[in-house]
């Protein structure tokens, strides 16, 4: 007879620091989540708001990341350029972001 293991749990009542901070960043990407969503269903999105949301915030963590913790490959004002113009031409409907359209130096 073959007898499985079995893994102790910490009690749901004694959160750990490690699952406090988890479950405040979950909940605070949630919401975050939430108002992408809405503001692109107000730009009247043509796509998925919820799915673009997602991709807005995947795109903005994972830039941010690579660039602060990473080795930059551009200067921050580059970075802070490139990304507003990569994150608009997510958020907003192709004809309202043309490749003639110039953006406002952060420099």
């Amino acid at each position: 007879m073959t007898r499985g293991c079995t893994r102790s749990s910490p009690s749901a009542a004694t959160p750990t620091p490690r699952s406090t901070s988890s479950s405040l960043i979950t909940a605070g990407e949630r919401r975050l989540l939430a108002r992408i969503t809405a503001v692109l269903a107000r730009w009247g999105h043509a796509g998925d708001p919820t799915a673009t949301a997602f991709i807005l915030l995947a795109t903005l963590e994972g830039a941010v990341h690579a660039h602060v913790l990473g080795r930059p490959v551009i200067d921050d004002h580059r970075f802070i350029d490139a990304l507003a113009e990569g994150l608009l031409r997510i958020a907003l409907p192709t004809a309202l972001v043309s490749k003639e359209m110039t953006w406002p130096s952060s420099s």
